[in-house]
């Protein structure tokens, strides 16, 4: 009988106990790492370094910290010997050539082989797979739910993996993360979990981007309300990825055609994602537009256009949840060469005039942009990269065209761009969120000027 535990003659080892004492190792690494880093050195610790351990803010963290340097590194080394033995047993109950074993030690190719490794049947189990018995209706329930607890975990550390690789690594949001990532995890929950029907196949899918969705709230790695943003999108594709997984799983042996997708597959999502990191894309300047009609003449208008004093603390959940609103607004100057100061929730938008035709134009620049958001998470105040520099005020205007009856027609403008993809998708939620703060600041215009 084949062996299922740790060897140290490299004999073979099941996908299952591979699959359990990774995750075990994972878990006492990351608990022993945070103790000799917080506890002992006295220094912050988050996992999503961990993740990926060659991050930039993983350097900085170590530098100047010799001591840690070297209590990390022996803290590791026990950790790399097992796992070198237990990927060697895996590799060869696979039937696979051990010297793949070289992937375990690079970054992110050692998520995808530890992957792929997981999916992998075992050679002898796989000749005998026609012979086993049906079993018990039981039988076949409890495999079936071990089944989907399993592909769910999986793809939610696929995702979690690939959200680090792509977000903290390379700071990009394309494609890749929000298009390739869901389809595949949909895809490899069908996979894994073998089910015959595409229900179940999409229940898969379902609990593993909800775990996975979990995951990056409990990491502290993103938000609750880009997590909830992006769930639409991920959801549609990771059916669509269950989908073809289920066709798959009808159409072939699943015991021999089904793993060389996957592996095609997950290297060249990686790979595309570090393309759109090493080249990014520009995005389209984009134009959002808005206006009311104040009941008072321009020239009372562009008083309160120049400079307003401060809003009432919004009620709209989207502002208290963390979306940025405007709170007041300054000018330093008058006329061109004047600086005018739109603060926000989470800072200042710094705009220089450009043009200044007092009671008909007023236009600028945006030279800073404060934080879109502040994140709504459990663990308080996050830092997640697209908080600053992804969604970009590049200038703005206000308009004030007479009415004919004595009132105002005042229609703002923001030109803006953002970097995250695809950008038609995203693009509903910005243009969505400017229109909205743009009424914020209309409104309260018009209120400051006795139209209310």
């Amino acid at each position: 009988m084949r062996p299922k535990g740790l060897s140290l003659k490299g004999e073979p080892i099941d996908r299952a106990f591979y699959f359990a004492a990774g995750l075990l190792l994972l878990a006492v690494k990351v608990v022993i790492d945070w103790l000799v880093t917080a506890v002992v050195f006295g220094e912050p610790w988050r996992v999503s370094l961990y993740a990926i351990p060659a991050t930039g803010a993983l350097w900085s963290l170590l530098d100047g910290h010799s001591g840690l340097r070297l209590a990390l590194l022996a803290c590791a080394l026990p950790f790399i010997a097992i796992g070198t033995l237990l990927t060697l047993g895996r590799l060869r109950d696979a039937g696979w050539h051990s010297g793949l074993v070289v992937l375990f030690f690079v970054p992110v190719a050692n998520f995808a082989l530890f992957l792929a490794l997981v999916l992998a049947p075992s050679r002898a189990a796989a000749g005998d797979t026609a012979r086993a018995p049906a079993g018990t209706w039981r039988t076949r329930i409890a495999g079936a739910a071990h089944a989907g607890g399993v592909s769910a975990a999986i793809v939610a550390a696929f995702g979690v993996a690939g959200v680090l690789f792509s977000t903290e690594f390379l700071g990009t949001y394309g494609l890749g993360i929000f298009v390739g990532m869901p389809f595949i995890q949909g895809f490899l929950a069908a996979k894994i979990g073998g089910a015959d029907s595409f229900g179940a196949s999409l229940r898969a899918a379902s609990w593993g981007l909800l775990l996975c969705g979990a995951a990056l709230l409990v990491f502290a790695i993103e938000g609750i309300i880009c997590l909830l943003m992006a769930s639409p999108l991920a959801f549609a594709l990771s059916a669509l990825g269950a989908y073809c997984g289920h066709l798959s799983n009808v159409a072939d042996d699943p015991t021999r055609r089904w793993p060389i997708l996957p592996m095609a597959l997950i290297p060249s999502l990686f790979l595309s994602i570090g393309a759109e990191g090493v080249r990014p894309r520009e995005p389209a300047l984009r134009e959002v537009v808005t206006r009311v009609r104040i009941a008072a003449p321009p020239e009372t208008v562009w008083a309160q256009v120049v400079a307003f004093p401060e809003i009432a603390p919004p009620r709209e959940w989207y502002f208290r949840a963390g979306i940025a609103w405007p709170v007041r607004a300054r000018i330093e100057g008058e006329g061109l060469g004047a600086v005018r100061y739109c603060e926000f929730s989470t800072g200042a938008f710094v705009e220089p005039v450009t043009v200044w035709e007092p009671a008909r134009r007023l236009a600028f620049d945006v030279v800073e942009n404060p934080p879109a958001m502040r994140e709504l998470s459990p663990w308080g105040d996050l830092r997640t990269p697209h908080l600053s520099g992804y969604v970009v005020s590049k200038r703005g205007q206000f308009l004030l065209i007479p009415d004919g009856s004595g009132g105002t027609i005042l229609e703002g403008t923001t030109w803006y761009a953002h970097r995250f993809w695809p950008q038609a998708y995203w693009s509903v939620f910005a243009d969505g969120l400017i229109h909205r703060i743009h009424l914020r600041v209309l409104e309260h215009i018009r209120a400051q000027c006795g139209a209310g």
